[in-house]
């Protein structure tokens, strides 16, 4: 699930055409609907990349036109208008893959993303001039947004962190972290550092500012970064109280990081973290034991269940979810007075799955 422009995105079947649909609400159950873009017939393909941006998302639908697949990127702000298909990447399942355009990111009036091996950039109009190839052949992968400029890492051998402002020029590899070998995974911007993962099975947390001066190793862990969240000051470069969470990717344990060491969360919970969240100035997170929060390396429950939530999103002050119910299967529901969770979206069945 995604907020944006105060609504609430996400992914799940459409009860009258049974494929995977973006979805938007307002907040109200009699307000949750469809925003319909004329594809009815295609579905939406990995809801982790539904991703925000000022007022819309950006998401991927696969559909066929003319027999041929077709890849379509779409756009929404939530309304049925305001939802369409501007640009089309038609592709042989056979020969190359299913492999859809990713991480798109957001840099200084223009979005970026991969799609095979390249690096592209578009101002999401429907227009061929509109989107070009910025480097081809360096398989970006892990974008993020880093001020004015771009890291991700690059090259065929997934071992080194690129940069780019958005032009062919400014792009360039910047260095080579762990000595060369290792693959770079999770790269992951959290205030005014970058996190990634490398090392032996992705188990070393490295830290980078941009600089080679700044980009160093913090610690062996159980396994290669999987989600964070940053509790830091919102100004992404402004130095003082640093807090960063993550998860491992693999055994799901739950991190703390001030910039300078890495400490285990602990707390009365059972289970691996399934979703995490900054809410309310402190780190929200479910397991299969129920719902906790902490502001440091201790958490505390806010409520208990024998059945498992996640996907935690904070619109507007609220936290939703999704919630596993064993009668009707997975339901959406919102964080109500005396912090009980309440159901909000009702009755699309087990076969309704909710998703980023």
């Amino acid at each position: 699930m995604t907020a944006v422009n105060g609504k609430l995105f996400f992914s799940a079947l459409s009860p009258s055409s049974k494929t995977r649909q973006l979805w938007v609400s307002s907040g109200f159950a009699a307000n949750t609907v469809i925003p319909y873009d004329g594809h009815k017939e295609a579905e939406v393909q990995d809801a982790s990349q539904l991703t925000g941006f000022a007022v819309e998302v950006y998401y991927v639908k696969r559909g066929s036109l003319g027999g041929t697949d077709q890849w379509l990127i779409q756009r929404s702000d939530g309304s049925p208008s305001g939802t369409k298909a501007f640009l089309q990447f038609g592709f042989d399942p056979v020969k190359e893959g299913k492999q859809p355009p990713a991480y798109f990111t957001y840099l200084t009036g223009a979005t970026y993303f991969t799609y095979k091996g390249d690096l592209w950039r578009t101002n999401g109009q429907s227009n061929k001039t509109s989107s070009l190839v910025v480097k081809a052949g360096i398989y970006p992968r892990f974008l993020v947004n880093y001020g004015s400029s771009l890291l991700f890492v690059g090259g065929s051998s997934q071992s080194e962190l690129w940069i780019s402002q958005g032009t062919e020029a400014s792009t360039k590899k910047l260095l080579t972290p762990a000595g060369g070998g290792a693959k770079l995974y999770s790269l992951t911007r959290a205030g005014k550092y970058v996190f990634f993962s490398s090392g032996p099975l992705g188990k070393e947390v490295w830290i980078t500012d941009g600089t080679s001066q700044g980009t160093k190793k913090l610690a062996t862990i159980s396994g290669p970064i999987g989600k964070l969240v940053n509790l830091s000051s919102p100004n992404p470069f402004q130095l003082g109280n640093y807090k960063t969470y993550f998860t491992t990717a693999i055994t799901k344990e739950l991190y703390f990081t001030d910039g300078k060491s890495v400490t285990k969360v602990t707390g009365p919970f059972t289970g691996p973290v399934i979703s995490l969240v900054n809410f309310k100035e402190s780190l929200y997170f479910t397991t299969a034991s129920g719902l906790f929060r902490t502001s440091n390396t201790q958490a505390v429950p806010i409520f208990t269940s024998s059945v498992s939530s996640s996907h935690l999103t904070d619109v507007n002050g609220r936290l939703f979810f999704s919630h596993n119910e064993p009668a009707s299967g997975i339901e959406l529901y919102g964080l109500g007075p005396f912090l009980k969770p309440n159901p909000f979206l009702k009755g699309a069945g087990k076969a309704s799955q909710i998703h980023n």
